[in-house]
């Protein structure tokens, strides 16, 4: 039986950092995945550190991010550990990876570098296109290589989620829920050409979070609730217990919600990111199917 410690942290943006938009604050997911966690080895020592800042975009996650005043007052209000910044304010999550040494780093970033480059596009190729040009892509690669470098290869990948289906237009700086979908099926070959190369795990919440159900979603649309955090916590536990560090041939994709587990295998040549797209607006095309949206959010 193994018995040693198990240290998680977090890094990314509001899916993970997401106390702000909870009805019961916390129970965000930092406490979630470290509850669920204990539950499922009762035998091992858990921590679960949150390493992550809302509105953080991939630059953030290099070089660092002031948490904004509201997400601070919020911490203190409702009694939480504040963030861990420095001197200056900042939170720089590279840095607190290398103090802090932990078994497993969970991932979620790219939801805001999105929303920025659609301020120059709505058509989901060209913001495609430009997050390759920008450096997204590039920079995302940075990432995971500096922290299996440097800290653990033992690292969990977040995909986004599409918001929450509205009946009715909403003011907003993006495109349709149509346009917003065929982003994620471009989008999801970054991280699937990452999983298949380094052989890791990823969580999609694409294929987790229902748009047409309001429970799994915050005070606003675009973030995730108390429900959809104990979603991402309960596939933290699952890729813990099914995936193999350091010996599985490809990678792995997790998703669903309690026993509607899906694990799709990510065999170890390009083509997985094709089949995978193509699964993924399936599943897109039913949900809209099943209450067809007029307009939507990312955030």
């Amino acid at each position: 039986m193994d018995t040693s410690d198990l240290n998680v942290a977090l890094v990314g943006d509001s899916v993970l950092d997401d106390h702000y938009w909870l009805d019961h604050p916390p129970n965000d997911v930092r406490a979630q995945t470290e509850r669920t966690l204990k539950i499922a080895y009762p035998d091992r020592s858990i921590r679960v550190d949150n390493f992550a800042v809302d509105e953080s975009t991939i630059s953030c996650v290099l070089r660092g991010r002031a948490p904004a005043a509201h997400y601070r007052n919020g911490r203190r209000k409702a009694k939480m550990e504040p963030y861990p910044v420095e001197e200056d304010g900042v939170v720089r999550p590279l840095k607190l990876l290398r103090e802090a040494k932990p078994t497993h780093v969970v991932l979620s970033i790219g939801g805001n570098d999105a929303r920025i480059r659609f301020l120059q596009s709505r058509n989901p190729d060209v913001v495609t296109e430009l997050m390759i040009t920008d450096g997204f892509v590039a920079n995302l690669r940075r990432v995971v290589e500096t922290i299996r470098a440097e800290i653990t290869p033992n690292i969990i990948l977040v995909y986004v989620y599409m918001p929450e289906f509205k009946t009715f237009p909403l003011l907003s700086m993006l495109p349709p829920a149509r346009i917003l979908q065929r982003l994620l099926v471009n989008f999801s070959k970054f991280f699937i050409e990452l999983a298949v190369e380094f052989h890791l795990p990823i969580i999609d919440l694409s294929r987790t979070f229902d748009p047409n159900n309001k429970k799994h979603y915050g005070s606003t649309p675009i973030e995730p609730s108390n429900v959809s955090g104990q979603f991402i916590a309960d596939l933290v536990a699952q890729v813990l217990a099914r995936f193999r560090f350091g010996e599985e041939a490809g990678g792995k994709i997790f998703s669903g919600t309690g026993g509607e587990l899906v694990v799709h295998d990510l065999a170890p040549d390009a083509a997985a990111r094709f089949s995978y797209g193509r699964e993924l607006q399936a599943f897109f095309d039913r949900k809209a199917a099943e209450k067809p949206a007029t307009s939507c959010v990312i955030g």
